[in-house]
């Protein structure tokens, strides 16, 4: 139906209005995807949302192919500009009309690294339970140039493991290493029941982790990097979805099933998600470090240290 394209000098985010009427997330940054079939492109939601009493289409406990985030269509979008880059926000309905979903995204004019956040709105007379929801999801990541490799070969994935004095310790591992195989089922073309999570409880949000990651993929030289910016619970994983050949990431905050977490959305209610950063760009890990650090120089708040300091 139609494209959406947004850039800074620093990266683009490219949408894809579907002739089903959802919104496929075709590219970010130096990701992409936008060449892709559509049977490919249904798979790239641009938002998971679980609904308690709504249908699961996946045999996992994975948080991909949810309801209603699976069915939900467009409804606008605008793109304001500001004085770090570009905002775009899109909006998005279910099918019973009850639910209103925004993403929004903000584009930086120095880094590749994107913010990104999620609101939800019950536009209906009852109320609804929110099991999950994405603060950002991307299919297809880090396999622009390598669609049709062995995702779980090609990727390294690093994990900051955190102990009482031993913070920071990036381990890395293949994706195959660290429990996901390629295209498991591809016979039967499904996608597996396996993910590779990361989760965070309690109020002390880098008890076990520090809640970043970094991928990269040793065939294309493209790394993707993230973190979640909560002081509380969060939850990321990384999982296959459509026919097992399509690598997905979800980052969000507190969840059900790993946290516990429940949220009753009153009709006329909003809940808005925790902001999470995501970037795709070419290099490697010190290079992907040196745009998220732009980045979190971006969000910092004024100082009034920064003016005296000499």
């Amino acid at each position: 139906m139609g494209k959406i394209s947004v850039s800074t000098p620093a990266t683009t985010l490219g949408l894809e209005v579907l002739d089903t009427g959802a919104v496929a997330l075709s590219r970010v940054g130096s990701n992409d995807l936008s060449q892709v079939d559509n049977q490919n492109k249904e798979q790239m939601t641009l938002t998971e949302v679980q609904v308690t009493g709504e249908n699961i289409h996946h045999k996992g406990v994975g948080f991909v192919s949810t309801e209603p985030g699976s069915s939900l269509h467009y409804l606008s979008h605008q793109v304001t500009d500001n004085d770090q880059g570009k905002l775009l926000t899109v909006i998005q309905k279910n099918k019973t009309g009850n639910l209103k979903v925004i993403n929004h995204y903000q584009l930086y004019n120095n880094t590749p690294v994107i913010r990104s956040w999620v609101t939800l709105e019950n536009v209906g007379t009852a109320s609804l339970g929110v099991e999950y929801v994405s603060s950002f999801a991307l299919t297809g990541v880090n396999q622009a140039q390598d669609l049709t490799g062995n995702y779980a070969t090609d990727n390294t994935l690093y994990v900051a493991n955190n102990d009482w004095t031993a913070e920071a310790q990036w381990k890395a591992n293949t994706l195959k290493d660290t429990g996901l195989d390629y295209w498991v089922d591809g016979e039967e073309r499904q996608a597996s029941s396996k993910r590779i999570s990361i989760t965070n409880n309690s109020s002390w949000s880098c008890s076990e982790y520090s809640p970043n990651g970094l991928l990269v993929n040793n065939k294309t030289g493209q790394v993707a990097i993230w973190q979640i910016e909560n002081n509380g619970a969060w939850h990321y994983e990384l999982t296959d979805i459509g026919a097992g050949n399509l690598l997905a990431i979800r980052l969000s905050g507190p969840e059900e099933y790993d946290n516990h977490w429940w949220k009753d959305l009153q009709p006329g209610e909003q809940f808005t998600t925790v902001t999470v950063a995501f970037g795709q760009l070419m290099g490697d890990f010190e290079t992907a470090v040196g745009a998220m650090t732009k980045y979190r120089r971006n969000i910092r708040r004024p100082n009034t240290d920064d003016q005296r300091l000499a």
